[in-house]
């Protein structure tokens, strides 16, 4: 299987009913990486808070100033639950370490 379908196929899997293969769906997105980045932002507006952090925390680990939009936008969104602004604010920070000082 490629590399795009096997994205595609984890894009899938973190709508799945089971929380567990949600989990695993989004660290295998940061285990890809950069190819993966779309998919992870896309993941940031995931209905599942855990979907949503756990793809915040992989955008920190890859460390893409092209990931600043999407997750700027989960840490300001006051709707958001705290859990996930912190993982958002965490990785911005990863990203650029200035914004922390």
């Amino acid at each position: 299987m490629n590399q795009a379908a096997r994205i595609e196929q984890y894009v899938q899997q973190l709508n799945h009913r089971d929380r567990d293969i949600r989990f695993w769906a989004a660290s295998a997105l940061g285990q890809i990486g950069e190819p993966a980045l779309e998919a992870l932002h896309l993941a940031l507006r995931n209905p599942d808070r855990d979907v949503r952090y756990w793809a915040a925390r992989c955008l920190g680990r890859i460390r893409s100033p092209q990931s600043m939009a999407a997750l700027q936008e989960r840490l300001q969104d006051e709707t958001e639950d705290e859990m996930v602004r912190r993982a958002a604010a965490w990785a911005l920070a990863q990203i650029d370490p200035q914004r922390a000082n």
